[in-house]
């Protein structure tokens, strides 16, 4: 009997396809248009006039600045559909359009069209994507270089909200994906007839950022900010008056409906497909599994100094070789943290994360060394919760170090409206000032040697690649080689009897792809030589938190040592422990009839002191609760930017209107 070669030359393709594309992650590469490199927009400004049917008209002038070589021109991705919640009234915004509600709500496109006033090819081309259209303005054979103007307009229906004092729109303006910064945003909003905007708000800034930016109301109604950085959005609302409209429906449909059945597909190409199938669903994990064990065995170990112990750092201008992996070393114990190392840097190089309790801990050090106090005033009774005021000092102990970048971000923050504030008021408010001083203490890792890129950005630049693969092989599978149905339907018509479906072969093994890297992914950020000492150290000084005995320390440096070294125990999660320590150490001493005194960064409810014994728990209470609060952000905005319909009820934040997308250059 002859077979075929065919199925089995094409089933070597697929798999070709799947190892090709899994090498070209290993390497670090992103798909072609993912980043815009150093380009950026100048100026945007954008014009909407709204009609009485609930619709916008959109006109848009980008000053855009191409600094990088190979581009053609611009991208701009608008959402046209995002998930409807009906028991809120609104569409589920930028946060919802990837939630899972059943029903859609949609914003028509139409009446596209492109210029470039100052000469740059300007060519048409739009994909609908479902739930987005993506525009494409530029030649593919020609490229552009330095700045250059671009217009583009459209039309988006059914946009508006109606609400109880009006009818608002509330709009993203850029949408959370944008490759490159913006200098400068300017918006008008002019409504349908002779109607003017009474009430105007503007956010800006991250996903949920309730940072205000500049709004007037008026016939324009006029919005503003600057220095917008990457991914980063521009929310605006403008309430306009019932009475300028004839019709504020929304354009809600089901989600997810599709047409039945599929193309015909010949026995041939049935038996490519299972036997393509088969391969992916076994090739992909095992692919995955070696790609990137490889990667993380190359770059994701620590190094090490040769010829040293594991927690000495070389003298100055000493040269020691370094290798890679290795043992791991025996752990000496050290009485002290490591040299001019924050509880919060301690915490970052321990598990490679700057993590919130690492924040909570740098308020604590903080308080120790005379930068602010914490007052507890609720004791967290039966019907109430916990809080704290705390208060700015700026009363640093003698030979204070000064703060580092990190520690004052988070200071700023706290005090931003003044002082004392109470832990409280920081719900909701926070979270931006936490996510900068993150990230500011990765950057001050780096600085200092221990590692040579963020651990954070080693993490998302490869996960970001993680679903590479599946949405390559999945594509080629269901659209590029056939169609979803034919994939369904292919074992039986190739004659194959399997007892799983070859599609659920693929579809399995394709499915683990992505989180049998992720799981690697995790492992690829690595300590340098500097910083595994530094690690090393951090070990030593644990190890001594969790083995020191009363009798060793001195009444007289008692207090110091518990308050200078309690930071360090909450980011190790050992404070109670040390507590308990140091309960001992004041019952010793007053049997010796000697006071070791009582800190004084931290004071109890009610102002008496609650014993060494009970202050590790005192400590673990408000770290939890500083985490809680500070990782805190405002909850759906009901459809409203004002919140409740006022100024004064906040609710509004940068990405929380209808529209999403994104741009760049290509």
């Amino acid at each position: 009997m002859t077979t075929d070669p065919r199925p089995h030359s094409r089933t070597a393709r697929a798999l070709a396809v799947l190892a090709v594309t899994l090498w070209l992650m290993l390497l670090g590469l992103t798909p072609a248009g993912a980043a815009a490199g150093s380009d950026r927009v100048t100026r945007l400004v954008v014009d909407y006039v709204v009609d009485a049917q609930g619709g916008i008209s959109v006109t848009e002038t980008y000053d855009y600045r191409f600094n990088t070589s190979g581009r053609h021109g611009i991208e701009r991705t608008i959402a046209t559909a995002q998930g409807y919640a009906p028991d809120e009234d609104t569409a589920a915004g930028s946060e919802g359009s990837g939630g899972s509600t059943s029903q859609e709500r949609h914003y028509e496109i139409s009446d596209i069209s492109a210029s470039s006033p100052s000469g740059a090819p300007a060519q048409l081309s739009v994909r609908d994507q479902g739930d987005a259209t993506v525009i494409r303005v530029g030649s593919p054979n020609r490229t552009v270089s330095g700045d250059e103007r671009y217009v583009l307009k459209y039309h988006l229906a059914h946009v508006v909200n109606e609400q109880p004092n009006g009818v608002e729109l509330y709009y993203n303006v850029l949408g959370n994906s944008w490759r490159v910064p913006f200098d400068r945003v300017d918006v008008t909003v002019r409504g349908p007839g002779s109607s003017a905007v009474s009430k105007t708000a503007c956010y800006y800034g991250t996903f949920k950022s309730d940072t205000p930016c500049q709004s007037t109301p008026g016939n324009p109604a006029r919005f503003s900010a600057q220095n917008l950085e990457v991914m980063q959005n521009m929310s605006i609302v403008a309430l306009l008056p019932r009475t300028a409209f004839t019709d504020v429906s929304k354009d809600v449909r089901e989600a997810g409906s599709a047409d039945s059945g599929g193309p015909y597909i010949s026995p041939e190409a049935a038996r490519v497909r299972t036997l393509s199938q088969l391969g992916v669903g076994v090739g992909a994990p095992l692919l995955a599994l070696a790609g990137m064990g490889a990667l993380v065995w190359r770059r994701g170990r620590d190094e090490r100094y040769v010829g040293l112990a594991p927690d000495t750092l070389p003298a100055p201008g000493q040269q020691v070789p370094t290798t890679r992996g290795g043992k791991a070393p025996v752990t000496a114990v050290r009485f002290n943290p490591p040299d001019n190392a924050t509880p919060g840097l301690i915490g970052t190089i321990y598990d490679e994360h700057a993590d919130t309790i690492d924040v909570s801990a740098t308020v604590i050090d903080l308080a120790v060394r005379g930068y602010l106090r914490i007052e507890q005033t609720q004791d967290g009774g039966r019907f109430q919760t916990s809080d704290w005021r705390l208060e700015y000092l700026g009363t640093p102990k003698p030979g204070d170090r000064g703060l580092l970048k990190y520690e004052r971000t988070i200071l700023d923050g706290i005090f931003a409206h003044g002082t004392p504030v109470m832990m409280s008021e920081l719900k909701n408010h926070f979270s931006g000032t936490l996510a900068i001083a993150k990230q500011e203490m990765y950057s001050e890792t780096v600085q200092r040697g221990w590692f040579r890129q963020s651990p954070e950005r080693v993490r998302q630049g490869f996960g970001c690649l993680t679903w590479l693969p599946f949405a390559v092989v999945f594509g080629w599978m269901f659209f590029g080689a056939g169609s979803f149905a034919g994939a369904l339907t292919s074992d039986s018509i190739a004659g194959f009897d399997l007892p799983v479906p070859s599609v659920m072969v693929a579809a399995a093994g394709l499915f683990s792809v992505p989180f049998i890297m992720r799981w690697l992914v995790k492992r690829l950020p690595a300590r340098t030589a500097d910083g595994s000492a530094v690690l090393e150290q951090a070990k030593g000084f644990r190890e001594y938190l969790l083995t020191a005995e009363a009798e060793q320390i001195k009444y007289d440096e008692a207090l110091d040592i518990f308050s200078r070294y309690l930071p360090y125990a909450v980011v190790f999660g050992v404070a109670d422990r040390w507590a308990q320590i140091f309960a001992r150490v004041a019952e010793m001493a007053r049997a010796d009839g000697y006071d070791v005194g009582v800190p004084t960064f931290y004071v109890w409810y009610g102002g008496g002191f609650g014993g060494f014994g009970d202050f590790g728990h005192a400590v673990d209470s408000f770290s939890s609760s500083a985490a809680g609060t500070f990782t805190s952000t405002p909850g759906s905005s009901g459809g409203s930017g004002f919140g409740g319909g006022g100024f004064d009820g906040g609710g509004g934040f940068s990405g929380g209107g209808v529209g999403d997308g994104g741009g760049g250059s290509w």
